[in-house]
């Protein structure tokens, strides 16, 4: 078979996949004891395990909604509660996230070099391979993520209604995703009415439905508990700050590619207007939230603990985190104008989603009681999937994103 063969790339990254995963278990070890947040997490499995009763399901002691403590909990009961087996599954649902992701950038990139190389590169972000063997809700949110892409480029209506209700089921905050479809779609009918434009509408409305009766069980938009108490104490609020960390790690998670399209950053114009922007900075400085601090966390991820290790002084952490937002304020303006030029022009495309993934991800993640960079990998898949398109439009192989790049 020939080194550039399409079947070469796929037996290379299985290999690369089953590697990573060898690696992980060898490293980490599925008999070590429980890490972090995954001990409560695994308590609140063994919690379903024993009782899905109507009361197990109003008042588990939880943030997140329920389906990821609901399917361990039967993986549990088939092959045995036991950590070194619910890590399995954990195993299990990564393998086949990693499958997803390597098939979504095939089906939209033409190059499988670069498919393989993005596909890899986010493999390895060091928050992947931890929730690729722990008993975590993250993992299998993101592949509920990565499926309702291929129910949008595929217009698969009953795909995209257990996907985003499975990604509701799993987080909360990735309402973001049933926004942008619905918008996405409303677009789309406003330029051709059709069936199946319509049923695809009514997937994103109805996606909503089974977290709406939880919270009418709940009285609230999580389990009645005691960390609702200790959490949303002051209920939602709108926090800047948290806004400032996710446009950061744009150019920190997606470095790569966004040194590949360093043309972001021709326009003069735009440069003075992020400069002077950016000291906005200063008034609402990344910072660990409260209730992080209360469980002893001081950071919000791996980028700013290892910030704080290298630094020391806080006046460069946040010196680097005002730099990072500044270079990162000329992106979301290609994006956001990017936007409105495919509105303007009613280019729908699968550009113009991903446009609106990540400025509804922009909108509503601020508005989450905590600030954490694990969270951004919500939106990786389609950070790397919109900055291959700017980069590389003439090889984008989905109808969808033929006309690919920033306007």
């Amino acid at each position: 078979m020939r080194p550039n063969h399409p079947k070469s790339w796929s037996i290379v990254y299985a290999g690369f996949v089953v590697i990573v995963m060898l690696v992980t278990v060898w490293s980490v070890g599925l008999d070590r004891p429980c890490y972090h947040d995954e001990c409560h997490f695994v308590e609140t499995v063994e919690l379903f395990v024993r009782d899905m009763g109507l009361s197990t399901f109003q008042t588990y002691n939880e943030m997140s909604t329920p389906l990821p403590f609901i399917l361990y909990a039967l993986w549990g009961r088939i092959f045995g509660f036991h950590l070194h087996v619910l890590r399995l599954f954990s195993l299990l649902v990564a393998v086949i996230t990693y499958a997803l992701l390597y098939r979504l950038l095939n089906e939209v990139i033409g190059s499988k070099s670069i498919v393989f190389a993005s596909a890899a590169f986010m493999i390895l972000n060091p928050y992947m391979i931890g929730l690729s063997i722990f008993v975590y809700t993250d993992m299998l949110t993101l592949l509920f993520v990565i499926m309702s892409c291929f129910a949008l480029l595929h217009r698969k209506p009953v795909l995209l209604f257990v996907s985003l209700a499975g990604a509701l089921l799993c987080r909360q905050f990735t309402l973001f995703l049933i926004v942008a479809m619905f918008i996405f779609f409303m677009l789309v009918l406003s330029r051709k009415r059709d069936r199946s434009v319509l049923a695809m509408i009514a997937a994103c409305a109805g996606a909503i439905v089974p977290y709406a009766a939880l919270i009418v069980l709940w009285r609230g938009l999580i389990p009645d508990n005691a960390v609702r108490t200790v959490y949303l104490d002051a209920g939602l609020s709108y926090n800047p700050s948290h806004l400032i960390l996710y446009m950061a790690m744009f150019c920190v998670y997606l470095l790569p590619f966004v040194i590949v399209n360093w043309r972001l950053y021709r326009e003069l114009r735009v440069l003075v207007a992020s400069f002077v922007l950016a000291w906005g900075y200063w008034l609402f400085p990344v910072s660990a939230s409260p209730y992080t601090v209360m469980i002893d966390r001081h950071t919000t991820g791996f980028f700013h603990r290892a910030l704080k290790n290298m630094l020391i002084n806080d006046l460069l952490v946040h010196t680097v985190y005002f730099l990072l937002f500044m270079a990162a304020l000329p992106i979301i303006w290609c994006i956001v104008r990017d936007l409105y030029w495919r509105i303007h022009r009613n280019n729908i495309d699968l550009c113009l989603f991903l446009d609106l993934s990540i400025i509804c991800y922009l909108i509503i993640m601020p508005f989450a009681y905590m600030a954490w960079e694990k969270y951004f990998l919500l939106i990786l898949p389609f950070g790397i999937l919109r900055f291959l398109l700017m980069a590389f439009p003439a090889g984008s192989r989905a109808s969808q994103t033929a006309q690919g790049g920033c306007a």
